[in-house]
Formats: structure tokens, C-alpha cells, sequence
């Protein structure tokens, strides 16, 4: 979305005005003020260069949500920027500046390329929250991957619509200028611009025509360079991984099937063959074929439930109990908080099965390699920008002398919040007792 946002000159021009809007009123407690007599609704946040999902939501409070015009505060900016412009009580290159974003905010240009992003929002901005959730769902992401570069194909090439919606919204913003007397129109076309006319060299035959037509000319340089930037990207990033997440598929317990195709688990024992040359497809199809029959008794071994509770991997699972609890898709749950409960229908529980009851040293050791191989994958990069996001807040200017193991243990903390909200006070004060007598006697004092 990073680079769609930054693909042509219209699009950076428009989230560069947004950006500068948002930070020429927030910059004064006296322009804040001529805000607050026009509207009671926040102010437009800044936009960061890296969160594309701020332009998102910058974008839905300027111009309202996708065909729906009337909870935007686009008349309301406009009629704060003109009472600072008419104003002496500011200085004049504020008074200029706030004209500028006036001319700016009323380009037809403008508005057209603001609605072309609503659009695509519209389809990507659910998949990309739902690419931040703790828990997803891999295959179902993959499913919505799919849909939403088709839907954004169908959609490639549909430019009459746009403009159809942006003809809507300029009637709209006219009327409601009108209504509290702003002497200002939206354009509702493009300014004819001189044509230039190529110099011809002695002897040059061709003649190439130049692009007339200013609307001709946008739908070819914004409005498609747009749409097959966007899903380029998509599939650039996610189609590459197709093999994966075909083969991932089958190694979930909600999709075991005994009909795997004659390509299964190809990707994977190329990938594995580098800690054991003597796998391939053939043997991990066929383990998987015996663990799915098995799988249901397997599951329920004994009457109790599985617990995870696996020494080596003790502080892991504290930390995945908290994730999933935490997590909106109830398929992907795998340890319930505070009950210590196996869902008994992810790839997880498969991997702890094996191992817990020493499967995998013989009977599915082709198969345990595929479940560890598949669990050490990193899903999204969410946890690695969430950390660098809250290192701000940490590392502020108030504790910029933070040594490294400190920063360190502080930035843990805030990142994993929900693990240690969740810590047991008791426990910690016994470990801490531990470590020191003369602290063991004052802790029980």
C-alpha cells in the first residue's frame, strides 16, 4: 500500500496536502480553536510515511466512507482554512497558506484521486486488519488474498465509475457550501492546459501525437497506474507463496483429507531436504494419511485433555496461551487462558501430540519435520513493526538515557502486555526471593 500510495505525482500531491493540513492546524492553539466553533468532531491526524492504514483513515474523515459523502469533514475544513484566511488576527503567510489549501482541497483533480483510494480501501484495508490479528487464520488469509486481487481486477479498468462518484460528492459539497454561504466550487472537470508541441528535427517522419484529452489522459497515467501497482504488490508479496500455503493447508486438522493431490508437500521436502536428503512428497503423504486416520483417537488418548505443559518449551507456551487468548478467530485458538485446554484442531496441537508421546522419533518422523518446519515460519511481520512502533514511547525524550539492557527489558514488557498483566504477583515475589536471602526476608516480612 506504501508504494501504491507513492506510485504517481496525484497521489503523493494528495496525502502531501492532507499531511500538511493536518499539521498547519494542529501546529496553533488559535487555529485549533477556529476549528472547534466549525465543528465538533477531532481534527484530521497527521500521516506517518510508513502507516499506510493513517491514510486510510485520514482519507474516510476528509472525504467520507465509500458512497457515503455525509459524515466527511471536508466543508468544515474548507470553511476553518477561509476564516483564518479572512482573519487579521493571523499573520499573512499563515493567511496564504491556508488559501493554498483551500485551491487545493477544490482541484477536481483532487477529489478524483481521493475517491480512487476510498475504493481501494474499501477491499483492502479488512484484509490487512485482519493480517495484524493474533491467530489468523494462514489459510483463510491466502483465501482473502485471492479474492481481493480479483475483486481488485474486475474493478482495474472501471473508471466511469469513479467519476460517477465523484460527480456525486462535488454536487453534494456545492450544496452544502451554498447552504452556509462559502463563495467556493469544487471544479467539476479539468482545466484545459496548452498543448505542447513537439519541435521537429530536419528529416523526422514521425509524428507523435500528444494526449488532449485531461480525463483520457488521467485514467491512463493515475487511475491504471494506480490499480496495477496495488495488485502487482499483492501478488508479488503473497502469489510467491502459493506452494506454502497449499501445502500448509493440509497439515491443519480442520482440512485433513485423505485425497491429497500427487504435488503435495513438493514445496516443503525441497525446503527440508536440506536437514534430511532422504525425505520427499511420497513419504510425508503417506504419514499424513495414516495421521489423519489416527488423528481422532489420538486426540482423545486419554480422558483428560492434552495439556502443554512440555519443560522445554514452558515459556513459549505462556506466551502462546496469552496470544490466542487475545485472538478474534475462534478457529485458531489453541490454548484457552487460565484452563490450560488443547483446541485439539490446529497445527500446534498436531506438533505437541508428536512429540509429547515420542512419535516422531519413528512413525512420523517425515511428518513431525513438515509440523516443525511450518511452526518456526514467521506469518506476518506484525510483532517485528508493532516493537519498533512502541520503541517511541519507551525511548522518549524524557528516558533517552536508558542503558540497553534496561531499553531492552522495558520495551519486552510494554510489547507482551497482555503476559504480564496476566503474571501471578506471588510467583514473582518467590522468584525474586530466590535469587537473594536478605530479599527473600524482606519480601516475607
Amino acid at each position: 500500500m506504501i508504494d501504491t500510495t507513492q506510485i504517481c505525482n496525484e497521489s503523493t500531491t494528495l496525502f502531501g496536502l492532507l499531511n500538511s493540513i493536518a499539521m498547519f492546524v494542529r501546529e496553533s492553539y488559535l487555529r485549533m480553536n477556529k476549528w472547534h466553533e466549525n465543528s465538533k468532531y477531532k481534527f484530521i491526524s497527521c500521516i506517518g510515511d510508513t502507516r499506510w492504514w493513517a491514510k486510510d483513515r485520514c482519507l474516510t474523515k476528509v472525504f467520507g466512507t465509500y458512497l457515503n459523502p455525509n459524515e466527511c469533514l471536508y466543508v468544515e475544513i474548507i470553511q476553518t482554512l477561509n476564516e483564518i484566511y479572512e482573519s487579521n488576527g493571523f499573520a499573512q503567510n499563515v493567511r496564504f497558506k491556508a488559501k493554498c489549501f483551500i485551491d487545493g482541497l477544490l482541484k477536481y483533480e483532487t477529489v478524483l484521486t481521493a475517491h480512487i483510494f476510498q475504493e481501494i480501501f474499501v477491499y483492502t484495508t479488512p484484509l490487512s486488519l485482519y493480517l495484524q490479528t493474533k491467530g489468523m487464520n494462514v489459510v483463510h488469509v491466502f483465501s482473502m488474498v485471492k479474492t481481493t486481487i480479483s475483486t481488485l481486477q474486475s474493478k482495474a479498468r472501471d473508471f466511469n465509475h469513479i467519476k460517477d462518484l465523484t460527480r456525486t460528492f462535488i454536487e453534494w459539497a456545492n450544496c452544502k457550501m451554498d447552504d452556509i454561504e462559502l463563495e467556493y466550487n469544487i471544479e467539476e472537470k479539468f482545466p484545459m492546459k496548452r498543448i505542447k508541441k513537439k519541435r521537429k528535427m530536419p528529416g523526422e517522419i514521425a509524428d507523435d501525437e500528444a494526449q488532449t484529452d485531461p480525463m483520457l489522459k488521467f485514467n491512463i497515467n493515475v487511475y491504471n497506474v494506480i490499480y496495477d501497482q496495488i495488485i502487482t504488490s499483492l501478488k508479488k508479496r503473497f502469489e510467491t507463496h502459493s506452494q506454502l500455503y497449499n501445502d500448509l493447508q493440509f497439515l491443519i486438522p480442520e482440512y485433513f483429507t485423505n485425497n491429497l493431490p500427487s504435488t503435495a508437500f513438493e514445496w516443503i521436502s525441497k525446503k527440508l531436504r536440506k536437514f534430511d536428503s532422504n525425505i520427499s512428497p511420497g513419504s510425508i503423504q503417506s504419514e499424513l494419511k495414516d495421521f489423519i486416520e489416527k488423528w481422532p483417537k489420538m486426540k482423545n488418548i486419554s480422558s483428560a485433555t492434552i495439556t502443554i505443559n512440555d519443560d522445554d518449551d514452558q515459556e513459549n507456551n505462556v506466551e502462546d496461551k496469552n496470544e490466542e487468548n487475545n485472538t478474534a478467530s475462534s478457529t485458531s485458538l489453541c490454548l484457552k487462558l487460565n484452563e490450560n485446554l488443547a483446541c485439539k484442531n490446529c497445527i500446534f496441537c498436531c506438533f505437541q501430540v508428536l512429540q509429547k508421546y515420542n512419535l516422531h522419533s519413528n512413525a512420523y518422523r517425515n511428518l513431525y519435520m513438515a509440523y516443525k518446519y511450518v511452526l518456526t515460519l514467521s506469518c506476518s511481520q506484525v510483532r517485528c513493526e508493532t516493537t519498533f512502533s512502541k520503541l517511541k514511547y519507551v525511548l522518549n525524550r524524557l528516558r533517552n538515557c536508558l542503558s540497553p539492557s534496561k531499553l531492552e527489558t522495558f520495551l519486552i514488557m510494554f510489547v507482551e502486555k497482555d503476559i504480564l498483566v496476566n503474571l501471578n504477583n506471588n510467583e514473582i515475589i518467590n522468584e525474586l526471593s530466590k535469587k537473594n536471602t536478605k530479599m527473600a526476608n524482606l519480601l516475607n516480612m
